[in-house]
């Protein structure tokens, strides 16, 4: 049986992500977060500690970001543990406030890395559901457009390329943090950013 939680979660992101669109494309943003949502259902058949919670932090994981919504919200909504996972997603508001998206990009994906440098297992899987669907994004729209895709970024190819490759890193490593190198989502984008752009 679907835990309700799920679908209220589904409902808000479709609710809350309304008009919005993808970076450079007419899709629906909504795809998005419902992309990582099925990647992480998928992952659970491999994983048994992702439960409920990852998969409605999943469906979240933009909504504090790139919507009015709030982390009180989501915690009234979704309990403390969904609202810190989706917390840990999330930009700070002094880097989201800037206008300037272009200005503000590499000091927003190194606060990214820190975060991640340090998150434990339940933020390190949404994050990499999370770059796997927007790397499979990327990826198909290099197949279509061949190199004029790099101009829907805030940044250039070779920065872009440092991010995937630095999220990967992240995402590995250990120490203060956990490390997620032994599961099969983590593998998948790895091998997926590798070969892209070995």
């Amino acid at each position: 049986m679907v835990n309700p939680k799920i679908i209220e979660a589904i409902a808000l992101a479709f609710e809350r992500h309304k008009g919005a669109k993808r970076k450079g494309k007419e899709t629906s943003f909504v795809v998005h977060p419902l992309e990582v949502m099925n990647i992480l259902l998928e992952e659970k058949g491999y994983d048994a500690r992702i439960n409920d919670d990852i998969i409605i932090a999943g469906v979240c994981h933009d909504l504090v970001e790139d919507t009015s919504t709030t982390i009180g919200e989501i915690s009234k909504l979704f309990g403390k543990e969904v609202a810190r996972i989706v917390e840990a997603e999330s930009e700070p508001e002094e880097l989201k406030k800037n206008p300037d998206k272009k200005a503000t990009w590499k000091k927003r994906k190194e606060y990214t890395m820190r975060q991640l440098n340090k998150a434990d297992f339940k933020v390190k899987i949404v994050a990499c559901a999370d770059k796997l669907h927007n790397f499979r994004d990327l990826r198909e729209d290099y197949e279509y457009e061949g190199e004029k895709c790099w101009d829907n970024f805030n940044a250039p190819k070779e920065e872009i390329k440092w991010y995937y490759q630095s999220i990967v890193r992240a995402l590995k490593k250990g120490g203060r943090g956990e490390s997620i190198a032994n599961t099969r989502l983590f593998k998948l984008l790895e091998k997926e950013v590798n070969e892209f752009f070995s």
